[in-house]
């Protein structure tokens, strides 16, 4: 596995997620220089040798991913503390965090240049949308997922908002139901434009 190419993927997904590097290894431990990924719901991509200390890698990078920390965890292997091996080992735990997402219900014009200045501000934007014409790449480039329904209750069902989440609503006509549909999620802000 690449493991390069799956945290590219990671950051592409906008999924937090921490890499582990092994920074200095003494003795008989596993190579320097070994990656791994831990994502938040403690799947693992790559190995940094295996064992007690990888585990305990696991453990702290699952640790650190909500605390949106990054720090160099030491860990020391000694034979008559029932190793096979010892030695001392010091990884990197680089958390990778999200960009702030921002669901923009709407493809009009009021979206259009919010979804342009977000981009600027490195937000993740996605846009919610019942008219396929409104949600485009080529209307949008800088939007990275759509959801288009029948429906702006339908569409808003297929998204997951959680407390890291913002929404703009500009649609006129369905603004009513969207607000309704959002209201009691967990998202940090909700705006609304009224005309």
């Amino acid at each position: 596995m690449n493991i390069f190419k799956k945290a590219s993927e990671l950051e592409e997904e906008n999924k937090p997620f921490a890499l582990i590097t092994i920074t200095k290894s003494v003795g008989s431990t596993p190579r320097s220089n070994a990656r791994m990924i831990v994502l938040s719901d403690g799947t693992t991509f790559g190995t940094v040798g295996g064992g007690v200390s990888e585990f305990a890698a696991i453990k702290r990078a699952s640790e650190l991913i909500p605390l949106r920390k990054s720090e160099f965890f030491a860990q020391s292997l000694k034979v008559t503390d029932g190793h096979n091996c010892g030695g001392e080992l010091e990884f990197y735990i680089e958390v990778i965090n999200p960009l702030p997402r921002l669901i923009l219900i709407g493809g009009g014009h009021v979206n259009l240049e919010i979804a342009r200045l977000a981009s600027l501000c490195n937000f993740f934007v996605e846009i919610v949308e019942t008219r396929q014409e409104f949600a485009t790449s080529e209307r949008f480039p800088e939007v990275s997922t759509f959801y288009v329904d029948d429906s702006i209750e339908k569409a808003l069902k297929k998204v997951s908002i959680d407390e890291k989440t913002a929404i703009v609503i500009a649609t006129h006509a369905l603004d009513k139901p969207a607000l309704e549909s959002v209201i009691t999620s967990k998202a940090w802000y909700i705006g609304m434009l009224g005309s």
